[in-house]
């Protein structure tokens, strides 16, 4: 059997409170942060079954201590990293450099609403134009952004506005998940 990616959850912890995240049950324990020595060991069993990608998942994986230790041990080990983020952080163009300098040319933002108030209503913090000019220093910097959305009952009218708005700003590849009902 041929695999080629493997998600690695590295952390609970999180700067966001979505209604519908399943990090939430962990009450966003700091405490649950994957060590990085067993990170290590997982990408070592990742470059043993020959998988090329590991894609960083969280929580927050951009506020998990080891970010770009383990970052840097997936490209010593000839694997690409990606990471599927919230987007806060990218908001501070030096962290956005250090990820460039850190070989990261493509991320995935989870974007948390379409609008400010979707956003505030689902993740619980205004922050929405954060997250915008986060996205637009990904693409000055020339990082390839991925925007995923999760589309539900209360926004399936509305999330067009979201996508409308990430294209004007040059994106061009979405993710889309589909949800009925929350936890």
């Amino acid at each position: 059997m041929n695999y080629r990616s493997c998600w690695i959850t590295v952390n609970r912890a999180c700067n966001l409170r979505c209604e519908w995240c399943y990090a939430r049950d962990t009450n966003y324990n700091t405490s649950d942060d994957m060590p990085i020595k067993l990170a290590y060991e997982i990408v070592d069993i990742c470059k043993n079954l020959n998988i090329t990608d590991v894609v960083l998942i969280g929580g927050e994986p951009t506020i998990y201590p080891h970010f770009f230790d383990i970052i840097d041990y997936c490209h010593d080990k000839k694997i690409h990293c990606g990471v599927v983020t919230n987007g806060l952080i990218f908001k501070d163009n030096t962290f956005v450099e250090k990820m460039l300098g850190h070989g990261i040319k493509s991320v995935s933002v989870s974007l948390k609403g379409e609008n400010k108030e979707a956003f505030l209503n689902t993740a619980k913090i205004d922050k929405f134009d954060d997250v915008i000019i986060g996205i637009k220093n990904c693409i000055n910097a020339g990082i390839k952004v991925t925007i995923s959305m999760v589309i539900t009952e209360k926004n399936v009218d509305t999330f067009l506005e979201g996508i409308k708005l990430c294209k004007s700003i040059g994106v061009n590849r979405f993710h889309f998940s589909f949800c009925n009902s929350f936890n």
